[in-house]
């Protein structure tokens, strides 16, 4: 059974309708540190620029042992936080966040202020250019 993701724009639409007000914006790839379409099937180590509208952040992704992957980025300010599935981490007081992951296909978070939310898709979706 083939399986179709909503695209990003129509899932942000559809969260802020039930985020209360807050502004939704789908974030997209700035840029990467990967210049081979399969580089990271061999690297442990890749970053990626994302982000919405005027705000751009850089993550760092590492392969942890058994599989895992590792999320490390800057938020805009301390203000924010990161939301997964499983909780909400709020950042240091400059703004720096970690989470772990289980696949490269689950590392998808939000970044989330008290009036905007940014959602940043998986790495493999980014990389896939499977989001807009």
């Amino acid at each position: 059974v083939p399986v179709h993701n909503a695209p990003a724009d129509a899932l942000a639409r559809a969260k802020s309708l039930v985020s209360g007000g807050r502004r939704v914006f789908a974030g997209k790839l700035f840029g990467s540190s990967l210049t081979l379409a399969q580089a990271r099937s061999a690297t442990a180590d890749f970053q990626l620029m994302v982000g919405a509208e005027d705000q751009r952040i850089r993550l760092m992704y590492s392969r942890l042992p058994g599989d895992r992957w590792e999320v490390k980025g800057r938020a805009p300010g301390a203000d924010w936080a990161i939301r997964t599935v499983d909780s909400t981490i709020p950042c240091d007081a400059e703004g720096g966040f970690s989470l772990e992951a289980e696949s490269l296909q689950n590392t998808g978070f939000s970044l989330i202020q008290s009036d905007a939310e940014i959602l940043i898709p998986s790495a493999q979706e980014l990389l896939d250019g499977d989001s807009s």
